[in-house]
């Protein structure tokens, strides 16, 4: 198995849905190599779990608590993005819910 060389060192990066499964594996794999995370997702509870983990890790993370299928709420997730970090260097876009259906109906 390869592993990833990379750093992120400066970046700040956005996971949507970053307070369980993948999406808090993501935002961890980046705080592992030096990134500043956001994880945003519509439960609180997870999402300071994952900012806790990462915190003991001696990452830098914080949480902000949006609906992505809203919005405003995503207008009001990157100005606070921007307004404490200056800018956004990756967005891992996660977030995700499993609905009855084809994705094509879906409004």
């Amino acid at each position: 198995m390869t592993t990833c060389a990379q750093t992120f060192d400066g970046q700040t990066v956005l996971v949507t849905g970053g307070g369980t499964g993948i999406g808090q594996a993501v935002a961890l794999a980046f705080a592992r190599r030096g990134a500043t995370v956001v994880v945003t997702g519509r439960r609180a509870g997870p999402l300071t779990e994952t900012v806790g983990q990462i915190e003991a890790l001696g990452g830098k993370a914080s949480a902000i608590t949006a609906n992505v299928t809203r919005s405003d709420q995503v207008a009001a997730l990157l100005d606070a993005v921007a307004d404490r970090h200056g800018h956004l260097g990756i967005a891992v876009n996660n977030a995700g819910m499993a609905v009855p259906g084809l994705v094509a109906d879906l409004d």
